[in-house]
């Protein structure tokens, strides 16, 4: 009998967690724009910045995939499941650093070329900043923390 309630609860929580993903149940979104973004709950807030920067990275860890796109604004969920380049990374970040009380935005190198031959690409990484201190975030690396 012990495997049958097994089995039943089992089956109710695959019912429980399809319905959630089906009906879309709003789990703590918060809309800026055109993108979407999750809060990583109670973790990553009331950090210092450099903690922070720390804490986001860990959190965009768990779903980071490099993948060229074209550079507009995309849903959390699209960077989950397609992943993003430089540009969709650095967006995130910024979302994520506001979301929190901090000031965010982006450093952007052009890319070089020469006579139609690409030397080096254009690149753009995420700083953010608290009014003392401020960290860069590139894709997976927290580049510097440091004083203003």
């Amino acid at each position: 009998m012990g495997f049958l309630k097994f089995i039943m609860f089992g089956f109710l929580l695959i019912i429980f967690l399809l319905g959630i993903f089906i009906i879309g149940i709003d789990l703590g979104k918060t809309d800026y724009g055109e993108i979407k973004v999750y809060s990583n709950s109670t973790e990553c807030q009331n950090l210092s910045l450099d903690d922070t920067a720390y804490c986001l990275r860990d959190y965009v860890r768990t779903f980071y995939r490099y993948e060229v796109r074209n550079d507009n604004e995309k849903p959390l969920e699209d960077l989950m499941e397609n992943g993003g380049d430089c540009y969709d990374w650095s967006m995130l970040y910024i979302k994520l650093f506001k979301e929190l009380g901090f000031k965010a935005d982006y450093f952007q190198r052009n890319g070089i070329t020469d006579n139609k031959t690409r030397i080096a690409p254009a690149h753009r990484w995420m700083v953010a900043w608290d009014g003392k201190r401020r960290c860069e975030i590139d894709h997976l690396e927290v580049k510097s923390c440091r004083n203003i």
